[in-house]
């Protein structure tokens, strides 16, 4: 896997490297997206570098690059995979009951006897983390590792975004993003509670 970062703030901190455009290129975002019109064309433009990649990514309530905590920012991850094929799925959320039942579509969008990992983006106030999570779970075998988070929008919990296929923020949307074949690995971590 080749790997680069990036950071917009009133600029993009490096030229892109756009020779990591492929099917099997992640373009990972995350920031104040869908609120800041400098920030939605940093998007397009990060997007229109790497045409062919999947797009995934959401609104965040502050964004990491490197060791830094950043705001009002864009932070983007290329991640082109040379024997890991990727596809992404999308779905709409009109309501909150409909978390499990959207959770189960995605997986089974996904699911196949490759599959490695999945990557779940969502929308941060219409859904139930928790009844997504257990619908993917449903479907996917205990094998496959789930990982992701919920959008966020500062400290507004007025609307949230999630980078669309087209690579606009869009509110209303939760991705998937599936991983497979022998030469990947994923492992995923959390923490929870609170440290000086």
């Amino acid at each position: 896997m080749q790997l680069r970062l990036y950071r917009y703030e009133k600029g993009w901190n490096e030229p892109f490297d756009t020779s990591l455009d492929s099917e099997n290129t992640l373009l990972l975002t995350f920031g104040e997206m869908g609120r800041n019109e400098a920030v939605d064309r940093a998007l397009k433009e990060i997007c229109e570098a790497y045409p062919e990649a999947v797009h995934a990514g959401c609104s965040s309530a502050g964004e990491i690059f490197d060791e830094e905590l950043l705001e009002h920012s864009l932070v983007a991850a290329v991640a082109k995979f040379e024997k890991t094929p990727i596809r992404k799925a999308t779905r709409t959320v009109e309501s909150a009951d409909d978390s499990r039942a959207i959770g189960a579509e995605l997986a089974r969008e996904l699911e196949a006897p490759d599959l490695k990992g999945v990557l779940v983006v969502s929308e941060g106030l219409r859904i139930n983390g928790t009844e997504l999570t257990k619908g993917i779970n449903e479907v996917l075998p205990e094998t496959v590792t789930v990982t992701g988070g919920l959008a966020g929008d500062d400290d507004r919990f007025e609307r949230t975004y999630v980078v669309d296929d087209g690579c606009e923020p869009r509110s209303g949307a939760v991705s998937a993003v599936g991983f497979y074949g022998e030469a990947v690995g994923i492992a995923s971590g959390f923490k929870g509670g609170w440290d000086r």
